[in-house]
């Protein structure tokens, strides 16, 4: 008897906290962060953002771009309570090293400028670079590989995270789920890419768990989901706009446009990014949860003891850093873990995409994991590769080998630290600098400072960036052309209507492949952050190089004093040649005056026409332009197949007379193309 009352389970299910006192619970830790940002910027610049953002998501291409929501209703198995295998040595060692890895954590992000913020960063020591610090990481999952994979057949792959939360130090995450960006994009989504279709925890006890400890919370009735932050604030414009009047609506647009990476005004550190989703769903959230809109129920906790784990969906909100007391430690191990992910062609692997996708940041990501590696005396990513892999180094980045979840890393590859042998050789060095209190904060602290420099910049050389972006065009094509000739297929009659649109989509496409993946994501808007609206500033191609260059002698570098010059002196250069464009107004009959952005394009027809005027002479680029589109759209052609200006127009007249003309235009007549010659 007394072997079966041993052999009982020792957890409890509780009832905690509503969602809506855990919402505004986190957005209130959250929302001065999210103030100071926008303080430093100008409100009317961050709504052009989104103004823009939503035009183009929204929009000009909704299939592939368009804000997402996803509502995981096949993924609602209730949290259950799994024994792990939790060996006394190894809890031992959890429970030393994490009062160690706190000290330095708190230690770390003081002298990296970062002490004030909490959660998912790359500098926090909780999630995946716990497996740098944590001998106990590879131990546990040693002993757990075997029950997690039958527990979680799809498996992939898993992280080692482990927590600490401690009275004066360290709190516990605030409500959140976890998301991906194959969530986030509607293309993405409906293809399957960059998402592993499950995400789920071993979150395990290494202490006592319960009310006195900040218990974990799961909010059991909340159906698993994601959503794009710019999907959240239009569902919460469009029905509860009442509830986020005033600074909230301004906090959440400075929050959207800071994370979303086709606007990024105003710039914040990558590690700061999840702050601002965060904040978003902590208001979105909160606002369902506290108006009625979704019942979302009570939060669920558990008392635990040493080895129980809580096996639970990430996709489903959990956490509540308000609930509970600090009257002991809690110190909990999570493996978590990935079912596979899909990365499109023609990307080899997830590493290559952010290369070209967002290599900067990744840069920066790196860059901080490689400072944290100068507390062990490693002088180099090489050095510690060497110290793991012996001779077969990675040809990776940091990021990469010891995992990101932002960066989409889930170690799904050869050099899975967790189940790297050689990481014993790191442990032992680890072990040994723990042991003589000889951690190099000094080194830390020098690459550090010389970090600011470096963060932004991306250390791929050209040839390969160059690649990257081909590679990363034929997946953005590949999203918009297949939902076009998708959808032209199914409809039949409407094909030819929806082939008609693609005209403009590409268009729309080609000018943010330009504009955003050209050079840095940011300078598609601004060069220095300090405008986000295009009406002072623009990306521009060769077309206004070599306009700019005819009408002003500018050099390739002062094409945007030519822009802007045209941009200030308009009305008088209308009024001087007598124009007048009556549709140029406001609603209130004021001039509208040419953005940078205008000019731009005519500046790049302007450059079309000269091209026309060099081969034509004057008189006929203006015959031409008066055919336009179908007769420069016939030149255009003739001189692609080598065809004489003659020849040109003899072809223009076989096709009218075939009965074309409806397609191609009217066309000159005569007398129009006799002056040509």
């Amino acid at each position: 008897m007394l072997a079966l009352l041993c052999a009982l389970p020792a957890w409890r299910a509780l009832p905690a906290r509503s969602l809506c006192d855990a919402a505004r619970a986190q957005q209130e830790r959250l929302e001065p962060y999210v103030r100071g940002v926008m303080q430093g910027a100008q409100m009317e610049h961050i709504r052009a953002a989104v103004g823009r953002l939503e035009l183009v998501r929204s929009h000009l291409l909704p299939s592939a771009f368009g804000p997402n929501h996803v509502l995981h209703h096949k993924q609602r198995d209730p949290t259950r309570v799994v024994r792990m295998d939790l060996p006394a040595a190894v809890l031992e060692t959890m429970l030393a090293d994490a009062r160690r890895v706190l000290a330095i954590q708190e230690r770390v992000r003081l002298l990296f400028g970062d002490a004030n913020v909490s959660g998912y960063t790359s500098l926090s020591l909780e999630f995946e670079n716990a497996v740098l610090f944590y001998e106990g990481c590879h131990e546990f999952w040693r002993a757990n590989e075997a029950r997690v994979r039958r527990e979680f057949p799809e498996l992939a792959s898993c992280h080692c995270n482990i927590f600490t939360v401690s009275q004066g130090s360290s709190e516990p995450y605030g409500l959140h789920h976890a998301t991906a960006l194959g969530h986030l994009l509607r293309g993405l989504h409906r293809r399957g890419w960059l998402a592993p279709e499950l995400h789920k925890s071993f979150h395990t006890a290494v202490t006592t768990v319960d009310h006195g400890g900040f218990p974990f919370t799961v909010f059991e009735e909340h159906i698993p989901e994601s959503i794009d932050p710019l999907a959240a604030l239009q569902q919460l414009r469009a029905n509860h706009s009442g509830a986020i009047a005033g600074e909230t609506e301004s906090l959440l647009l400075t929050a959207v446009s800071a994370f979303n990476k086709f606007t990024r005004y105003p710039l914040i550190p990558e590690s700061r990014r999840r702050t601002m989703m965060d904040y978003v769903n902590s208001v979105f959230f909160g606002t369902l949860a506290c108006h009625g809109a979704r019942d979302l129920g009570n939060g669920t906790y558990w008392e635990l003891e040493p080895g129980e784990a809580l096996h639970f969906n990430n996709w489903r909100l959990h956490s509540d850093h308000a609930f509970g007391s600090h009257l002991q430690p809690r110190v909990t191990a999570d493996l978590r873990c990935f079912s596979p992910m899909v990365v499109p062609w023609p990307f080899r692997d997830m590493g290559e995409l952010n290369g070209a996708y967002q290599c900067a940041e990744e840069n920066e990501i790196s860059r901080t994991g490689e400072c944290l590696l100068r507390l062990f005396n490693y002088g180099s990513v090489g050095d510690f590769y060497r110290t793991v892999f012996g001779e077969k180094v990675p040809q990776h980045s940091l990021s990469y080998v010891v995992g990101s979840l932002f960066l989409h890393y889930f170690a799904d590859h050869d050099y899975n630290l967790l189940a790297a042998p050689g990481m014993r050789r790191h442990y032992e060095r680890v072990r040994r600098m723990y042991d003589s209190n000889s951690l190099n904060f000094s080194a830390f602290s020098q690459c550090a400072a010389t970090f600011g420099s470096e963060r932004a910049r991306c250390p791929l050389p050209l040839s390969s960036r160059a690649i990257g972006k081909i590679k990363l065009a034929v997946v953005v094509l590949r999203l918009v052309l297949g939902d076009v000739v998708a959808t032209a297929a199914v409809l039949g009659e409407r094909a030819r209507q929806q082939l008609a649109l693609l005209s403009l989509r590409v268009y729309a496409l080609l000018q943010v492949l330009y504009g955003v993946f050209g050079g840095e994501a940011a300078a598609c808007f601004t060069p220095s952050f300090a405008a986000a609206s295009m009406r002072d500033w623009c990306a521009y191609g060769p077309g206004p190089v070599s306009s700019c260059n005819k009408l002003f002698g500018t050099a390739d570098g002062e094409t945007l004093a030519g822009i802007r010059w045209l941009q200030e002196h308009q009305q008088e250069r209308f009024a001087t040649y007598g124009l007048d464009f009556p549709y140029l107004q406001q609603a209130d009959g004021t001039p509208r005056l040419l953005a940078a952005c205008d000019l731009e394009h005519s500046l790049c027809y302007f450059s079309r026409y000269l091209s026309a005027r060099a081969s034509l002479g004057a008189a006929g680029a203006e015959a031409l332009s008066r055919a336009m589109p179908a007769g420069f759209r016939l030149y255009r052609i003739g001189k692609l197949q080598g065809l004489g200006a003659a020849r040109v127009w003899e072809d223009f007249d076989a096709h009218r007379a075939a009965g074309a003309g409806g397609a191609l235009g009217a066309g000159p007549t005569t007398a129009d193309k006799s002056r040509h010659y």
